[in-house]
């Protein structure tokens, strides 16, 4: 899942990527929901990883998103638009975990 071996509290610049195993070419909504060791939400704007058709999604870690040390839960949320006779749908992925760990350690 992530670009990296091991992850400490304050890194960023790195990416991390969620394999949703759908095309995510018309997806109108592709972001990852974190939940953070500290039990705090957000959610990280990601991107589909070229070509969309793969169903990756690839968001890279910003300043200040890595700032507690844990587990760490993510999870794909998608929206794709109405396709009559298709309606529109919100889906959600498996919820995957990665660690984070205090510097020195």
């Amino acid at each position: 899942m992530l670009t990296t071996e091991k992850i400490y509290k304050g890194m960023f610049g790195f990416q991390v990527n969620v394999k949703t195993g759908i095309d995510l070419s018309n997806a109108t909504t592709t972001n990852i929901l974190v939940s953070k060791p500290n039990g705090l939400s957000t959610t990280w704007a990601a991107t589909p990883k070229s070509p969309a058709t793969v169903g990756i999604l690839t968001y890279t870690v910003t300043s200040g998103d890595i700032d507690v040390h844990g587990k760490y839960m993510v999870q794909a949320e998608l929206v794709f638009p109405a396709n009559p006779p298709i309606p529109a749908k919100k889906l959600y992925g498996k919820t995957a975990f990665f660690m984070v760990y205090e510097r020195y350690n």
